[in-house]
C-alpha cells in the first residue's frame, strides 16, 4: 500500500514503499546484472593478506554483505552438513550447484566458479560441525557464555575485535558480551589463521554476490 500510496518524501512509509518498489523492479535489477556490487568484488580481489582479508571481511558485514564467519542471523543447520538425512542431501547439492550458478554469473568460468564454490563450501562445513546441532541450540543455558570485554581478548585473541567494532560503529567501552557457542568462534580463529587465501577470498565473494 505504501508503495502505490507514493506518501511524503523523508517519511517511513515513503522509504518502505520505495524499498518495496526497488525491489519488485526485476526488470532494472536484471538490467543492472552485478553492476551494483562490483565495488564490493574488486574490494575482495584486492586482498593482498590475511589481515586485510579480515578488515574486508568487517567492513562488507557491516554493510550487509553477510561476509562475517560468525555473528547473529539466518543460516543452515549444522546437522545439513554433519548428520544429513536424504531429504537434506538433496538442499546440500542445490545449495552448492546455486553457489556456483552465482560465482559464473560475476564471470568465473566454469572451472574457477567449481573451485571457488568448493573452497567456500569447505570453510562453511568446517565451522558447522563445530556448531550446536538442532537440541543444544534450543537449550538457552548451553547457549549463554557471559564474559567480560578483557575476557574476549584475550579467550579469543585470533579475531581482531576492536577491528569489527570500529567496522560496526560499537562503542568501544563493551563491559561485557556473550560468546553463544564458544567451539565455532574458536573454529573461525583457525580458519583465519591457516586457511589458504583463496578459501577465504571465495567465501567472502560468494557472501557479496
Amino acid at each position: 500500500e505504501y508503495a502505490e500510496k507514493h506518501m511524503p518524501q523523508g517519511t517511513v512509509g515513503q522509504k518502505i514503499g520505495s524499498l518495496y518498489r526497488m525491489y519488485m523492479d526485476t526488470v532494472a535489477r536484471n538490467r543492472m546484472g552485478y553492476e551494483p556490487i562490483k565495488p564490493a568484488l574488486a574490494k575482495v580481489a584486492a586482498i593482498k593478506n590475511r589481515k586485510q582479508c579480515e578488515r574486508v571481511m568487517y567492513e562488507l558485514g557491516a554493510k550487509g554483505y553477510g561476509t562475517m564467519l560468525f555473528g547473529f542471523g539466518l543460516g543452515q543447520d549444522p546437522e545439513y552438513y554433519t548428520q544429513p538425512n536424504e531429504q537434506q542431501k538433496a538442499v546440500v547439492a542445490a545449495y552448492k550447484s546455486l553457489m556456483k550458478d552465482l560465482f559464473k554469473m560475476v564471470g568465473n568460468s566454469e572451472a574457477m566458479a567449481e573451485k571457488k564454490m568448493q573452497a567456500a563450501f569447505a570453510i562453511e562445513d568446517q565451522i558447522a560441525r563445530q556448531s550446536y546441532d538442532q537440541v543444544k541450540s534450543r537449550d538457552p543455558q548451553a547457549n549463554i557464555h557471559k564474559m567480560s570485554w578483557q575476557d574476549l581478548l584475550r579467550d579469543y585473541p585470533g579475531i581482531d575485535w576492536k577491528q569489527l567494532c570500529m567496522a560496526y560503529g560499537y562503542p568501544s567501552d563493551i563491559d561485557s558480551v556473550d560468546v553463544g557457542q564458544p567451539e565455532p568462534i574458536h573454529e573461525v580463529e583457525k580458519i583465519l589463521a591457516t586457511a589458504d587465501l583463496f578459501a577465504l577470498k571465495a567465501t567472502l565473494e560468494a557472501s557479496v554476490i
